[in-house]
């Protein structure tokens, strides 16, 4: 069954495979089954769920919570804060430009039908409008746009030591906010690496996640946008690459 209907026989399904088969390790792959996971974690047993700790997974699901440890870490992220009740388009173009990212304070909220909210990049007031329409339950955040490109670091840590790092670079993806469609591997950079080290450190990660930058590749200055606390879309790219 779908693990968003409200029935619970996702739950009870999940549960009678445990039994019949004792499975190892259990791993989401996408935001609404970590937090599914990690929110009934205690009856399927969270010694077989391949999630972070509770620190990481706090810190990490919650956009806002991941932007305040970044700035006391002095991890560069894009001007923005809490999107408030009743803002004016006008006035969100006036106080960060266009464009601008509109994203939902958590990617997933328990009891939503969609598996994902998703990031909007509005590039005039009519943009911010349909945004705003189209939101759905739970606080959003409103960011300046950050020009180049994306760059994920992926991580294996533990008790918030990198065990091995990974990066790789978008080369095509669909629109400003969409999903890659074509990735390349390439070393890590030292100073993404490092800004990825500090955030593990302080929230003590144990586990995968990938840290996702945007990269001007002439000057070398980039922001964190977020942090996916689970194994990512591009996966079968890092282990062609031999992580």
């Amino acid at each position: 069954p779908s693990s968003r209907a409200a029935s619970g026989e996702w739950l009870l399904a999940l549960s009678d495979l445990i039994r019949r088969y004792d499975y190892d390790l259990i791993f989401p792959t996408n935001d609404s089954t970590l937090v599914l996971l990690d929110q009934h974690g205690e009856a399927l047993g969270r010694e077989r769920l391949a999630i972070p700790n509770s620190e990481a997974f706090a810190t990490f699901t919650d956009k806002e919570r991941t932007r305040e440890l970044a700035r006391k870490l002095d991890v560069p992220v894009a001007s923005g804060r809490g999107l408030r009740s009743g803002e004016s388009a006008a006035a969100l173009a006036r106080e960060f430009g266009l464009p601008l990212a509109i994203k939902p304070q958590r990617s997933y909220v328990p009891g939503l039908a969609a598996a994902k909210l998703s990031v909007t990049i509005a590039f005039d007031r009519h943009d911010i409008e349909q945004a705003f329409a189209a939101r759905a339950t739970g606080p959003y955040l409103v960011e300046a746009y950050f020009r180049g490109d994306g760059v994920g670091l992926s991580v294996v840590a533990r008790d918030g030591v990198v065990l091995h790092a990974y990066q790789h670079r978008r080369i095509e993806q669909q629109g400003e906010a969409g999903a890659s469609t074509y990735r390349i591997s390439e070393p890590c950079d030292r100073h993404l690496l490092r800004a990825a080290q500090r955030l593990a450190a302080a929230t003590r990660l144990s586990g995968v996640a990938m840290f996702e930058f945007r990269q001007d590749r002439s000057s070398g200055r980039y922001v964190l946008l977020e942090v996916n606390p689970r194994f990512w879309g591009s996966l079968p790219l890092a282990i062609a690459a031999g992580a």
